[in-house]
């Protein structure tokens, strides 16, 4: 198992001059199984950027070695990003916080239920440079324009964190932890405010991940 740190250390790069030969005939990233080892694939956004998302793969000592680029419709190299990845599931494009601008996420460590993800945020001109990373096995959009990752601790807890996009940073914003502990005789989980949530309070964030 690689470390956090190294699986994590994503590069941003500059580069005036692309290369485009290998995104010819290239399949879609959502279109392929998930598997150990990668197939070079593409992503394009479908909320009006015209933005191209590269991916293309290569072993490497523990894990493989991807890389990312996004290039421009006119033939620009916009960002480029190399990173490593022992998870078995494919980048994938989702709105995660419900702004109508697709963001992208790439999956570096998968274990028995969580992923570790780095999560490059939409915005008007492309992607935000610096990914953030997360660990969970759900991420979707939230009330308020924030974005919940639901994680899982055990068989009996799990966890949700909400996040805020705002002026190009992701902000943590409040923590809930959910217990099946002591659940039974008809009763629900337990859910209590463990980090954050102080705007809003405890009701809302319990509401937000335990409704359906």
């Amino acid at each position: 198992m690689i470390e956090f740190a190294l699986a994590a250390a994503l590069m941003a790069q500059d580069y005036s001059e692309p290369d485009f030969s290998h995104e010819e005939g290239l399949p879609w990233c959502d279109q392929l199984e998930a598997n150990d080892r990668h197939e070079d694939c593409a992503l394009q956004p479908t909320d009006g950027r015209e933005l191209m998302a590269v991916f293309t793969f290569t072993d490497g000592e523990w894990a493989q070695d991807g890389r990312l680029e996004v290039n421009s419709f006119e033939g620009r190299l916009l960002q480029a990003f190399d990173f490593e990845t022992e998870s078995f599931f494919y980048p994938s494009l989702e709105d995660i916080n419900g702004d109508g601008r697709e963001d992208i996420l790439v999956p570096l460590i998968t274990g028995n239920v969580n992923t570790e993800y780095a999560i490059f945020m939409g915005h008007d001109e492309g992607f935000l440079t610096d990914p953030f990373q997360t660990n969970g096995h759900t991420i979707e959009p939230a009330p308020h324009g924030m974005f919940v990752v639901h994680s899982r601790s055990s068989a009996a807890e799990y966890g949700a964190d909400f996040y805020a996009f705002e002026d190009g940073t992701v902000n943590s914003v409040a923590s809930v932890s959910i217990s099946y502990v002591n659940a039974g005789d008809g009763e629900g989980p337990e859910c209590s405010l463990v980090h954050g949530g102080e705007d809003l309070g405890e009701d809302f964030y319990c509401r937000a991940v335990m409704t359906e």
